[in-house]
C-alpha cells in the first residue's frame, strides 16, 4: 500500500485468487447491545456455509464475516441475522452512518429516574415500593429470558430477577424494589457509557474522506494527508491536531475525549505527544509529525 494511502473500510477485500477468493463483508448490527447478542451473531454466521471468519465488535455494533461470495452473498449473511431480529444490514456505507451522533434514550432515562423516584416515595407511600419492584422485575425478566435463550446459560440478570422476585414472596417490598431500581440503572448506565464510546468513535473518524488542512512551520497550508514523518506543523485554538506528534514548542490544552474519553483538555509542552483527531481549545503548539494521517491513532479507529 502506498504511503498515505488509507485501509479501506467498507469494500470487500479479496483473500484468495480466482473467481471463487474469499471477501470480507462489513455488517452494521443495530439491534446489537451486549455479548448476548454477539455471541448469537458469531453462531449463525459460522453456521452458514461459506463462511470462513466472524468477528463482531459489540460497541460499534459491527460484524465481519469473511466469506466466499459464490457460495453465500452478503446479503444473505444479513438476512440469516434479522431471523434472529438483530437489525442486520450491509454496511455499504458506513462512514455516513457511523458518523451520526446517537443521542441519549430519554425514554429509558425517565424510566430510571422514576423508578428512583418511586423507591424514594415508597418509604413514605409503601405502595409504591411494590410498583417499583414489579417494573424493575420486567426488564430483567426479558434480559433473562433473552439471555437464556441467546446463551443457553442463565446470566446477571436471572440473578437480579430471582432476588426480586425472592424478596417480593418474602414481602420486604424495600429490598425488592431497591434491588429493581438498581439494576434499571445500572442498565441505563452501561448502555449510555457504550453510547458515548460510539460517538467518540464517531468523532474521530468525522474527517474520514474529507480534506482535512495543515499549517507547515513556515507557514504554508497544505493537505493533511500530504504531511510525512518529520514536517512540522502549526496548531492553534480552535484547530484540530492533523497526525500523531511530538510537541517542539509552545503549550495547549488539547482535547482528547474523543480518542479517550477523558473529559477535561490535557496540557500539553515541549517533549510531550500529541494524537492526531484531538483539538487544540486553546494556546499554540508546533508540532513534529510521527505518524502519517493512514497511520496514526485515530485512523486506527476509523478501521474498527
Amino acid at each position: 500500500m502506498a504511503a498515505g494511502e488509507k485501509t479501506p473500510l467498507t469494500r470487500d477485500v479479496e483473500l484468495g485468487g480466482g473467481g471463487k477468493a474469499a471477501v470480507r463483508t462489513r455488517l452494521r448490527i443495530d439491534n446489537a447491545c451486549c455479548e448476548a447478542e454477539a455471541t448469537l451473531a458469531k453462531k449463525t454466521l459460522h453456521a452458514i456455509a461459506g463462511v470462513d471468519k466472524v468477528s463482531v465488535n459489540v460497541v460499534g455494533r459491527i460484524a465481519y464475516a469473511t466469506h466466499r461470495p459464490h457460495l453465500v452473498g452478503a446479503q444473505a449473511l444479513a438476512d440469516a441475522l434479522n431471523e434472529h431480529n438483530l437489525g442486520a444490514s450491509v454496511a455499504a456505507a458506513p462512514e455516513a452512518a457511523d458518523n451520526v451522533e446517537e443521542p441519549v434514550d430519554y425514554k429509558e432515562l425517565a424510566f430510571v429516574a422514576a423508578l428512583l423516584l418511586g423507591l424514594a416515595l415508597g418509604y413514605v407511600i409503601p405502595s409504591l415500593l411494590v410498583v417499583v419492584a414489579v417494573g424493575g422485575a420486567v426488564p430483567l425478566a426479558r434480559d433473562a429470558v433473552r439471555g437464556a435463550w441467546l446463551q443457553k446459560r442463565l446470566d446477571v440478570n436471572a440473578l437480579m430477577l430471582c432476588a426480586v422476585l425472592g424478596a417480593l414472596a418474602l414481602k420486604d417490598t424495600g429490598e425488592a424494589a431497591t434491588v429493581g431500581a438498581v439494576a434499571a440503572f445500572a442498565r441505563f448506565a452501561e448502555a449510555e457509557c457504550l453510547r458515548r464510546v460510539r460517538n467518540a468513535l464517531a468523532d474521530a473518524s468525522a474527517s474520514e474522506g474529507a480534506q482535512v488542512r495543515a499549517t507547515k512551520g513556515d507557514g504554508t497550508v497544505v493537505d493533511a494527508d500530504s504531511l510525512i514523518v518529520g514536517d512540522v506543523v502549526i496548531v492553534r485554538a480552535g484547530e484540530r491536531v492533523p497526525c500523531d506528534g511530538v510537541v517542539v514548542s509552545g503549550k495547549a490544552a488539547i482535547d482528547e475525549s474523543a480518542l479517550t474519553g477523558e473529559p477535561l483538555p490535557v496540557h500539553k509542552a515541549k517533549g510531550e505527544s500529541v494524537s492526531g483527531g484531538t483539538v487544540a481549545t486553546n494556546g499554540f503548539v508546533k508540532i513534529k509529525v510521527s505518524a502519517t494521517r493512514a497511520e496514526d491513532a485515530a485512523a486506527e479507529l476509523r478501521r474498527l
